[in-house]
């Protein structure tokens, strides 16, 4: 139980800490490479203007650049490329509408397996206490019967 409790407690201080990062906080390369990983190369197969080699790519990636170096915030140069490319080149999606789905799932499906899990122990614990409950009921049982065994054949004797 307390390595569970430890475990969650450093789940939950790696979510606040990294919580804390703004993206003001980013250094003009650091934003680009951020930028760059979240793009979608629209002529590549589930690949990131920042991963891939296309010509395509490479002229997003001097675009990004420019419009970094411009001092345009993070969502500002999104907005720019959604409005040239559709929304679908933006690696996740959007936390709103229908898209939410895929961001609430994984919390719900992790807080469903947590909760199997942890019932399937306690489970676990109390059927071992019943085998062993169990097991002494069953000797009681069976020295009661030797006991009995051993009394008959006295009298046969």
């Amino acid at each position: 139980m307390i390595k569970i409790n430890f475990i969650s407690l450093c789940l939950i201080a790696i979510v606040f800490f990294t919580g804390c990062i703004q993206e003001d906080d980013l250094s003009n390369e650091q934003k680009y490479h951020k930028l760059a990983s979240e793009i979608m190369c629209p002529v590549c197969d589930a690949q990131t203007i920042e991963g891939s080699n296309s010509q395509v790519s490479i002229d997003m990636k001097l675009k990004l650049k420019t419009l970094v170096n411009q001092g345009m915030s993070s969502q500002n140069i999104r907005e720019y490329f959604i409005d040239r490319y559709g929304s679908d080149i933006i690696a996740s999606p959007s936390s709103t509408g229908f898209n939410l789905i895929a961001w609430i799932m994984p919390i719900i499906i992790f807080s469903l397996l947590l909760s199997i899990s942890l019932y399937t122990i306690r489970n676990m614990k109390n059927s071992n206490t019943k085998e062993k409950e169990y097991k002494e009921t069953l000797n009681e049982y069976l020295e009661y019967v030797e006991k009995e065994i051993r009394e008959l054949e006295q009298k046969n004797v």
